[in-house]
């Protein structure tokens, strides 16, 4: 990832982080595996600004009717 940010001009730092996170429903059952791409410019993300755009995929994606959306369980997995 050093040699791609350097070439763009970006610091190391303003990459982009990449991470998979898997959506479950209420009974653990993975219902969807989400590729999320985020970058801050300059703040490390966390684990909830990956989940806020799984959420997102899965709302877009109507994994669940949309009064179910809250109960799904978002899972980061680090590597």
């Amino acid at each position: 990832m050093a040699i791609a940010a350097s070439r763009s001009g970006l610091s190391e730092r303003d990459a982009a982080v990449h991470r998979k996170v898997e959506v479950k429903n209420r009974t653990g059952k993975v219902l969807a595996s989400y590729p999320i791409e985020v970058n801050l410019m300059g703040d490390d993300p966390v684990d909830a600004d990956f989940i806020a755009e799984a959420r997102k995929c899965a709302r877009e994606d109507r994994l669940v009717p949309h009064e179910e959306l809250d109960q799904l369980q978002f899972e980061v997995l680090h590597k």
